[in-house]
């Protein structure tokens, strides 16, 4: 009962991350991407968008990294 405790726990402080996080993208507006000129032509013809082609995904293995640790920890609590 205390594992489910804790997993509607994160789940519920993730949500309100995510709230408050757009409730700042609606007081001061979106943030505006950093854009980067190719030094070879994209074959889209467009331009790059850093943060669109990395961080995300850093932040996203991150993320998916650290749920895995938790449910692991959840599941095999004495080996950790």
């Amino acid at each position: 009962m205390a594992d489910l405790v804790l997993v509607a726990l994160i789940i519920a402080f993730t949500a309100l991350c995510v709230a408050h996080i757009s409730w700042c993208d609606r007081i001061i507006g979106p943030d505006e991407p950093a854009v980067v000129r190719p030094s070879r032509p994209n074959p889209s013809g467009g331009v790059m968008i850093a943060t669109e082609a990395y961080d995300n995904w850093v932040g996203l293995g991150l993320a998916v990294a650290a749920l895995f640790y938790l449910v692991a920890v959840l599941i095999f609590p004495e080996r950790f």
